[in-house]
């Protein structure tokens, strides 16, 4: 069964422990009020679900406009998870940042500026294979946004690349990251 979250955001995520040894962190998203279930086979694709300032671009409804798409599932469901993966780069950005994006702007300017393909800045500390991977998870095209198992397998390498130069050095964790990503790559 896959799910569409539609209201992805990082009041929804919960964090249940950590473990101290492993520094594994485990999460839990809740609040599926509004998430849509693959089993449905006719679903409404509503403009104006979810939380704005996590709301990717195709879901926000410019002021005034009115509209609601009846589509067979199987057509919508791969846009819903879209815009998951864009609230997905937005809880990124809190996290980097510790604050939510266009904060002091007002909601009607905030519309605006996320449907004119404008996003916050990243800070320049980021990492850059991370700040792409962000920048891809919030493209204004939602077809550019990668899927959740390519996002996965980025974030798993990004960790990898992180610890190993935390541990050997950026010299070494770059030799081992290409051989590991050599052995990945081959194994595909």
């Amino acid at each position: 069964m896959q799910i569409g979250h539609r209201d992805l955001k990082s009041h929804n995520i919960l964090v249940r422990r950590v473990h101290e040894t492993t520094e594994y962190v485990l999460e839990e998203i809740s609040d599926f009020g509004v998430s849509k279930v693959k089993e449905l086979s006719m679903i409404d694709f509503t403009p104006n679900t979810g939380t704005l300032r996590w709301k990717a671009p195709e879901l926000i409804k410019p002021s005034g406009a009115r509209c609601l798409v009846k589509e067979p599932f199987q057509e919508v469901f791969p846009k819903v998870a879209k815009c998951d993966t864009y609230s997905f780069a937005i809880v990124c950005y809190e996290i980097l940042m510790g604050s939510q994006p266009f904060l002091d702007m007002e909601t009607t300017e905030f519309k605006a500026k996320v449907l004119d393909g404008k996003r916050p800045n990243l800070p320049d500390r980021c990492p850059k294979r991370l700040k792409n991977l962000i920048e891809r998870c919030w493209s204004h095209n939602a077809s550019k946004r990668p899927c959740y198992g390519e996002i996965c397998k980025e974030l798993w390498y990004l960790k990898y690349e992180l610890l190993m130069t935390y541990t050997w050095g950026k010299d070494t964790a770059l030799a081992l990251g290409y051989w590991r990503s050599f052995r990945i790559n081959s194994r595909l």
